[in-house]
């Protein structure tokens, strides 16, 4: 289609080391609160390509399960690069270079352009420790009286705007035990090795030298530190559930829209 239009395709995709992609995952899913696994339960499940709560299809399109093992997942991609298709696998380094300047050298641009600085409210966010924590809990309660997370409003903010209300300001999660760091880089490290040969004509661990090892990070997630901590805790959990509650009757009880919309199209 691009060549049809006149135009160069040139696919970039950043890789992330899967310690890092599968713990960011986690977050991202419970904030969300599609689940309310451990992260132990959550990283067994990845390394058997199983995704919490996501649909197996996207309208008529099979959805991909194995997207941390990147030696299968990208072999489309691979086979197309090499009958021309231009493709740039970008290794993800954190305490490296900017993501945003690894991208404009990748399709050639200069970082010295009066670029735009982009605004702090759309910087991405992701809970700390007590956040992670209280997602987890309020994603089992959620569960327990079966309120879908597809049915929430902002889902996504909700326990952000809580830390923010709490004047929280935890170090970021991290749930790797170093048996647990052991078992997820030596379950890809074969595949990892094929991958990087691929891709960047090198080793894995050349590509991700000038990053900050994931596998040397200190686990990092809470634990209350009383039963009054814990108590205080699922009360806000408690809080959060009813203000979600109360959303979901005030959206049963009022009119539906295109009601509305058909009595005052104007209005």
């Amino acid at each position: 289609m691009a060549d049809e239009a006149g135009y160069e395709l040139h696919i970039v995709i950043f890789i992330r080391s899967q310690l890092d992609y599968i713990n960011s995952r986690y977050i991202y899913s419970l904030r969300r609160f599609y689940h309310h696994q451990t992260f132990e339960q959550f990283v067994d499940d990845a390394l058997k390509g199983r995704l919490q709560n996501e649909k197996t299809k996207r309208g008529k399109i099979e959805r991909r399960q194995d997207v941390f093992d990147f030696w299968s997942y990208f072999q489309p991609l691979l086979k197309a690069r090499d009958k021309g298709l231009k493709v740039s696998f970008l290794p993800f380094r954190q305490g490296d270079l900017d993501p945003f300047e690894q991208f404009i050298f990748a399709i050639n641009l200069s970082t010295e352009l009066s670029w735009k600085p982009c605004p702090q409210r759309h910087y991405n966010r992701s809970p700390g420790t007590r956040g992670v924590w209280l997602a987890r809990l309020l994603s089992q309660l959620l569960k327990e009286r079966n309120i879908s997370p597809k049915v929430i409003e902002n889902s996504s903010q909700i326990i952000l705007k809580e830390e923010q209300r709490k004047l929280w300001r935890d170090p970021s999660f991290w749930g790797y035990s170093r048996k647990l760091t052991k078992k997820v880089t030596r379950h890809f490290e074969k595949n990892n090795a094929k991958f990087a040969q691929a891709a960047w004509n090198c080793s894995w661990d050349e590509a991700f030298s000038k990053s900050k090892k994931a596998e040397h990070r200190r686990r990092s997630v809470y634990t209350p530190g009383s039963i009054e901590t814990e108590m205080r805790m699922h009360a806000s959990a408690q809080r959060l559930l009813g203000r979600i509650m109360r959303q979901q009757s005030a959206e049963k009880s009022s009119p539906p829209k295109r009601l509305i919309d058909l009595i005052l199209p104007n209005r």
